[in-house]
C-alpha cells in the first residue's frame, strides 16, 4: 500500500512528458512563475529530483523528519520520493529547479550513473542543505546560483539552453557526490 500517495500529493513536474523535463519555478514570498498549482505550499512530493537556491529572505524546508532554514546564498537538495514543504520565515525569493535523474546519467549505463545511484532514493539523504562555509559546498552553490539564474531568454537555441542546463546540474552533482560522506 502506498500511504505516500495516499496521503500526500504528488506534485508533478510540469514539463514531464516534453522532450526536456525540466523546470525553473521562481518563487517571490508566495507568488510562483511560472504559475502551478499551490502544491508547493503544502506537505507534497514528487519523482524528480530538486535543487533551491534562495536569492533573498529564508526558506524553510520540511519533511516528516526534519526542519532546515535556508538563508540568502544558501540552498539545498530535495531527493526523489521526499516528503516536504517549502515555506518562508517573512519575505523571500528563491529558484526552484526540478528535474529527472536520467539527466546526471550522460546515457544508459555509463559509469556516472554510480555516482547518481547511489545518492538516488537513498533514504539516509532525503535533504542535504548547502552553505557557502565549506568549499566543496561553495563551488555547488557557485554552480547551483548560475543554474538559477540561467533564463531560456537570451540563449542562441533551445539545443545551447538545454546543453547549459545539464552541464550546470552535472557540475552541481558532482561536487555533492565526490564529497558527502
Amino acid at each position: 500500500m502506498n500511504t505516500k500517495g495516499e496521503k500526500y500529493p504528488n506534485s508533478a513536474n510540469l514539463n514531464a512528458g516534453t522532450d526536456f523535463p525540466y523546470t525553473v519555478l521562481d518563487v517571490i514570498d508566495d507568488v510562483m512563475s511560472p504559475r502551478q498549482n499551490e502544491g508547493f505550499r503544502i506537505m507534497h512530493w514528487h519523482d524528480d529530483l530538486q535543487f533551491i537556491f534562495v536569492w533573498d529572505g529564508v526558506v524553510e524546508l520540511r519533511t516528516l523528519a526534519e526542519s532546515l532554514r535556508i538563508a540568502p546564498g544558501e540552498g539545498a537538495f530535495i531527493n526523489r520520493g521526499v516528503i516536504h514543504r517549502v515555506g518562508r520565515d517573512g519575505p523571500c525569493h528563491y529558484t526552484s529547479l526540478l528535474f529527472p535523474e536520467r539527466f546526471l546519467w550522460f546515457y544508459p549505463e555509463c559509469p556516472a550513473q554510480a555516482l547518481v545511484e547511489r545518492i538516488v532514493g537513498n533514504d539516509a539523504l532525503a535533504v542535504l542543505k548547502l552553505a557557502p562555509q565549506t568549499p566543496w559546498e561553495k563551488r555547488a552553490l557557485d554552480t547551483l546560483r548560475e543554474l538559477a539564474a540561467l533564463r531560456r531568454d537570451g540563449m542562441a537555441s533551445d539545443e545551447e539552453y538545454a546543453y547549459r542546463v545539464l552541464v550546470l546540474l552535472a557540475r552541481t552533482w558532482l561536487e555533492i557526490a565526490t564529497n558527502i560522506e
